[in-house]
């Protein structure tokens, strides 16, 4: 990918983020790491331009740097969060957009770290935003997050085969997630994108971007 990632100093801030990350939350820097490798999987098979391509890798390798603001006992709770925890979770869209400030260097990056969990009919977080009034590459990192959180066990969830995951992602397909990167969604090799995410998120793998 060209574009974006020659930008060293745009490069250097992501990789500072996530090495941030790693060092506060291991298991969300693994997760972000291999959510970047879906998204960029997805994004390829929607034949996006390299530009948007390199934003989508940045964007979904920090989209949960917000997280940092949420204490360990909530991130790593096995069961169901209280209303006030919920409320921690709803705000890290939001934090996460305040860390990495105004952003211009950073292009579309911001737009993912704030949209990644609206959905496409309206009844997500934290604004609300409906349809192509989400960000493109959110709604990219949306699907590629929710699979990550399906293919790959959490404290709270086994995890889920891959044909039932598919099958979530088409069931939610216009209410939860965009129907065009729902669509695409066929066209991934699904066997190399999940090898590449797992080696992406193997120890120290952090730290070889």
């Amino acid at each position: 990918m060209s574009g974006f990632l020659r930008d060293k100093r745009a490069w250097e801030t992501v990789q500072a983020f996530l090495g941030v990350l790693d060092a506060r939350h291991k298991a969300t820097a693994a997760h972000s790491l291999r959510v970047s490798v879906l998204a960029l999987a997805v994004g390829r098979a929607m034949r996006l331009p390299g530009r948007q391509l390199a934003e989508l890798y940045a964007g979904t390798l920090i989209h949960d740097i917000g997280k940092l603001a949420i204490p360990d006992e909530v991130l790593d709770k096995p069961g169901a969060l209280l209303p006030e925890e919920w409320a921690q979770v709803r705000e890290h869209p939001l934090t996460g957009r305040s860390l990495i400030g105004d952003g211009r260097r950073l292009g579309a990056v911001g737009g993912i770290v704030l949209g990644h969990h609206e959905r496409y009919d309206g009844g997500g977080y934290p604004l609300g935003l409906r349809g192509d009034a989400i960000p493109p590459l959110a709604r990219v990192c949306a699907v590629a997050d929710a699979l990550d959180a399906m293919l790959f066990e959490r404290p709270y969830r086994e995890r889920v085969a891959l044909p039932h995951a598919l099958a979530e992602l088409e069931r939610c397909r216009g209410t939860q997630f965009d129907p065009a990167v729902v669509a695409a969604l066929d066209a991934v090799r699904w066997a190399e994108a999940l090898d590449a995410a797992r080696d992406a998120a193997s120890p120290g793998a952090v730290f070889r971007l």
